[in-house]
């Protein structure tokens, strides 16, 4: 996809306070969801996430946006600091776009709290999980695309792994933060996590 005439791309401007470093960390931004690396974690995902948003709300708050922005923007599949790091360079490139204290500190917030054991939710948890809510073409591709993310894994310690994410997420009641998300996306979520546990369960049996 075009990361420069997309509407993530069109957000960025538009909700910046200043506009004069706008390009240069857009254009830091798009770098780093182009890397070769990303099957899923990269400028799609990011867009996506932004469309069901906002095929439920109208408008987004600047720190939500940037938080959303900024949530993967340090990606490494195996680190376990990428939420820490990509709030340090949320925080550091949105004081110079102009967010006030206070945004900054929401901000960040909702990117940490994406954190797989976060004791919180924010709607960027929302929009993060919101594939897990997809038809099953979607879902099948995402799983698919994570795979690939860890191609240096070998299938049995992906397999074991990958099941005790999905144990955690499911423990979620309810799995989705806002009510506009839950209704949109809970039930087949449900269904898409209940359906690759169960293939999960299988596979690291044998």
């Amino acid at each position: 996809m075009d990361l420069n005439d997309c509407l993530f791309s069109t957000k960025f401007r538009q909700l910046a306070p200043k506009k004069d470093l706008v390009e240069q960390y857009l254009f830091g931004l798009q770098k780093r969801y182009t890397e070769p690396h990303r099957t899923y974690h990269n400028g799609q995902h990011i867009d996506d996430g932004l469309k069901r948003y906002f095929d439920l709300f109208d408008t987004m708050e600047p720190h939500a946006f940037y938080a959303w922005a900024y949530h993967d923007a340090v990606y490494d599949p195996l680190a376990k600091d990428n939420e820490e790091r990509s709030a340090h360079l949320l925080y550091d490139e949105v004081t110079k776009l102009g967010l006030t204290a206070l945004q900054r500190e929401w901000a960040v917030d909702m990117v940490l709290a994406t954190k797989l054991n976060s004791a919180h939710s924010t709607v960027v948890n929302d929009m993060d999980l919101s594939v897990f809510g997809g038809d099953i073409p979607v879902y099948l591709k995402y799983v698919k695309e994570i795979r690939a993310e860890y191609a240096a894994i070998p299938d049995k310690t992906f397999n074991a792994g990958r099941l005790h994410v999905l144990q955690i997420l499911q423990q979620r009641k309810p799995f989705f933060h806002t009510s506009e998300f839950y209704a949109a996306y809970e039930i087949q979520a449900g269904l898409n996590m209940a359906s690759e546990i169960r293939a999960l369960s299988e596979a690291v049996k044998q």
